[in-house]
């Protein structure tokens, strides 16, 4: 499953990105990108189930100052 990521500092790298991510299940891949504006969002791909689990932990949840936001890629 592909998991759309945002809400994160411009300073995040994906190292940083991944190991948030690895506490739910395997993350398989992650790209990061600068979207419009000042946004930057990253697309990570992890197995079903710990994409799930990641979804439900973390969305809207504060991290390094931050809220996330954790969902399904419509992409």
């Amino acid at each position: 499953m592909k998991l759309f990521v945002c809400g994160f500092d411009e300073s995040t790298t994906i190292a940083e990105l991944a190991h948030l991510l690895c506490e739910h299940g395997e993350v398989q891949e992650i790209k990061m990108r600068h979207g419009q504006g000042q946004t930057y969002y990253a697309i990570a791909v992890m197995h079903d189930w710990g994409a799930e689990q990641a979804i439900k932990e973390l969305d809207r949840q504060v991290w390094r100052g931050q809220r996330l936001t954790v969902e399904e890629s419509k992409y």
